[in-house]
């Protein structure tokens, strides 16, 4: 075992930045410890971390939309989208799964449903109202929702 004192005269230091202890051989994860802490103090970036958006730049996150409530709106089937589109069918499969476009098949799908691209992350019963009161001011958009509300009032209770 080695005595800490000489360890405090030679200076040497371990990861979490006193001396080394008893047990510290400077193996492969102390020395990755030592030279993470080091670059934190330091404020260093991780230079062995890839640029992840690098990597994946034509890949989409993953995010919801409603290519399938559209599909059914216009009646399309996978197969009908993949050929409109020229796609192949596993790749509308996996849209259909819940895999999100990629911007060019968003274009794409966008034209074939006769709508804009952000309209596909909408239902399509929401997207009318979306654009409706789309660029209006907002007391404009107020006396609309009084004018909804007057003419189609909730029903309350159960009334006979």
């Amino acid at each position: 075992m080695r005595d800490a004192s000489s360890d405090k005269l030679s200076g040497k230091v371990d990861a979490h930045g006193g001396e080394c202890c008893a047990t510290c051989t400077k193996s492969q994860q102390c020395k990755l410890r030592m030279s993470l802490t080091t670059m934190l103090r330091n404020g260093t970036t991780f230079l062995g971390m890839p640029n992840v958006t690098e990597i994946h730049r034509g890949k989409q996150p993953r995010r919801p939309h409603h290519l399938q409530d559209w599909a059914a709106k216009r009646k399309f089937s996978q197969a009908d989208i993949a050929r409109e589109l020229g796609a192949d069918k596993s790749l509308v499969s996996r849209w259909f799964s819940g895999s999100t476009p990629g911007l060019d098949w968003q274009q794409r799908l966008a034209a074939l449903f006769h709508t804009e691209p952000e309209s596909l992350f909408r239902h399509p019963d929401d997207d009318w109202i979306a654009r409706f009161l789309k660029d209006r001011a907002e007391d404009e958009i107020e006396r609309i929702k009084a004018t909804l509300e007057n003419a189609f009032p909730r029903k309350t209770g159960t009334g006979s």
